[in-house]
């Protein structure tokens, strides 16, 4: 509503991306297709169920640049679709048990990683590796996360007053009757996982963007 009240006192035209254009769409954590009224087959490699709709509104923006005169070839179009790439934003850093990397640390942000963990990895244990700022939602996200998890992992981002301490974050993952332990850094809580996950596991690293960075620097160094 605000949106459409600022463009109205602006005079100008607000669109809109109408999700009931999309057809064909094929999910996947490492590819997904999909067709976009008049614009098919398109592909992104960027993983999350919500991201093909993320992408129709992108589509949408590149039909409105058009009609003002900008010309925005279909090759363009399909290859910037295929060239994104968004890390932290359900990213898949390793295999073998897959080693995801996501920066849920509100509520809306987790709804979206827990619709992606059910679709995606049904009957899979799913182990995390969480560390989350204190002003954050934190306990929010672990409510909408907890259905789905095997084994938590708290850890906090080092050298950050705004890190929510590993034993308070704990205690609060101890109320969903998950298996939880703590790390003392980032890279014993990659190590530590590593070992307690079976290949055909998922590990997701998860809460604070400001230490996956890390958790992406710990896993290249234990695998080197």
């Amino acid at each position: 509503k605000v949106l459409k009240d600022t463009a109205s006192q602006r005079q100008c035209r607000i669109c809109m991306a109408d999700l009931r254009k999309l057809s064909h769409v094929e999910y996947g954590f490492e590819t997904q297709r999909f067709s976009y009224g008049e614009e098919k087959n398109l592909v992104i490699h960027l993983a999350g169920v919500y991201q093909i709709e993320n992408a129709a509104v992108a589509v949408e923006a590149v039909e409105a640049l058009r009609s003002l005169g900008y010309v925005i070839s279909k090759e363009a179009l399909y290859e910037g679709m295929a060239r994104t790439v968004w890390r932290g934003r359900f990213t898949c850093i390793g295999k073998s048990p897959l080693f995801f990397i996501d920066g849920a640390h509100n509520e809306d942000a987790a709804q979206k990683l827990a619709g992606s963990l059910k679709y995606y990895f049904p009957g899979k244990k799913l182990f995390y590796i969480m560390g989350v700022f204190k002003d954050k939602e934190y306990e929010k996200v672990i409510g909408i996360t907890a259905p789905y998890a095997g084994h938590v992992t708290a850890v906090e981002t080092p050298g950050n007053s705004r890190a929510l301490p590993r034993e308070e974050l704990k205690k609060a993952w101890e109320k969903w009757n998950v298996p939880v332990d703590t790390a003392d850094t980032i890279y014993d809580g990659v190590k530590k996982n590593l070992e307690l996950a079976d290949e055909d596991d998922v590990i997701i690293a998860f809460g604070s963007l400001s230490f996956l960075g890390e958790v992406e620097k710990a896993l290249n160094a234990i695998r080197r």
